[in-house]
């Protein structure tokens, strides 16, 4: 059951909401030096585990956000030549994103950034703490809250970032990325 007082409970919105931003810059700064944003890993990331391609509309689904911020996402990781458009074979209004090998050394080496961040966030935690506490986000996450539904995909899919333990991609316009949002139906998805 929930032993916190009312005014302790009251405290684990902002608790997280901190949280969350100092995870964001360290996200950020972990990411800018090799030109990736929390929200472009996501992307990259949701490429990848699908086996490389997917629908700008799965894409979107996938983020939890609006089609149209997908493809103004998938149009700068384009640019960067990090994903290529295909016509979709199976529906010929459709269009599919790519992931090419560019975009696949970087997601690797986001990942691998992405791991250091945790690493240094969970140090002084025992294993069986960092296991808990991956556990209550996870539960946050999955909860419907007033004005907010569920994570239709668990806490792995809710502002994953495509690592595989789940990490969170919160991400925020930052110097030099405007529009890069990490955030579900930001303007940079």
């Amino acid at each position: 059951m929930n032993d916190l007082c009312p005014a302790e409970r009251s405290g684990i919105p902002m608790l997280l909401l901190r949280a969350a931003e100092r995870v964001e810059r360290a996200l950020e700064r972990a990411l800018e030096g090799i030109g990736l944003s929390p929200a472009k890993l996501a992307v990259l990331g949701g490429l990848t585990a699908a086996g490389g391609r997917l629908s700008l509309g799965d894409l979107a689904q996938h983020r939890s956000c609006v089609k149209s911020n997908i493809t103004k996402l998938v149009d700068r990781l384009e640019a960067d030549g990090l994903v290529a458009r295909l016509d979709d074979p199976s529906d010929r209004r459709g269009v599919l994103a790519e992931i090419t090998p560019e975009g696949w050394r970087l997601q690797a080496e986001g990942e691998r950034l992405i791991a250091v961040v945790e690493a240094a966030l969970t140090r002084d935690l025992t294993a069986a703490d960092a296991g808990v506490l991956r556990r209550v986000l996870g539960e946050v996450i999955s909860r419907s809250l007033p004005g907010c539904p569920a994570s239709a995909g668990g806490p792995e899919s809710a502002g994953a970032v495509g690592v595989s333990g789940g990490s969170a991609g919160v991400g925020r316009s930052g110097p030099g990325r405007p529009g890069d949002s990490g955030e579900p139906g930001g303007p940079g998805e």
